[in-house]
């Protein structure tokens, strides 16, 4: 079982409410998820062309608390939701939408922080 769900992606096209709205099924973290947006995704496969990648901040969430991400810039906050429910809010920071053509696809990968590998790359040194 997932420990983080794609519910549902909300108000799409208007940046001042379009968020992606997901439920936390299991006790995680959710600095090991990732979400990405694609137009090519087809069988429920991301393609090779993700268009944004949002990198979830390190925050321990509770199973049945619900956390909102939105596209929009903003500062952390948490809060209850119609029903009582914790809802952590997030923000991508963004400027313009991301869920703006029909069939973009939401895509949530676990990358947990332990197992992440990177490299800056820069100018070749001689």
């Amino acid at each position: 079982m997932a420990m983080l769900k794609i519910v549902n992606v909300n108000n799409t096209g208007v940046l001042q409410s379009e968020h992606v709205f997901l439920a936390v099924q299991a006790n995680c973290n959710l600095g090991d998820y990732l979400l990405t947006d694609s137009t090519y995704g087809s069988d429920d496969e991301p393609s090779n062309k993700l268009r944004h990648v949002f990198f979830f901040p390190k925050l321990e969430v509770k199973q049945g608390q619900y956390v909102v991400l939105w596209t929009q810039s903003g500062r952390y906050s948490a809060g209850a939701t119609t029903t009582n429910q914790v809802q952590h809010n997030v923000y991508w920071g963004l400027k313009e939408t991301v869920w703006n053509v029909n069939g973009d696809r939401a895509f949530l990968f676990t990358a947990p922080r332990a197992q992440r590998s990177s490299l800056t790359v820069g100018p070749k040194k001689r």
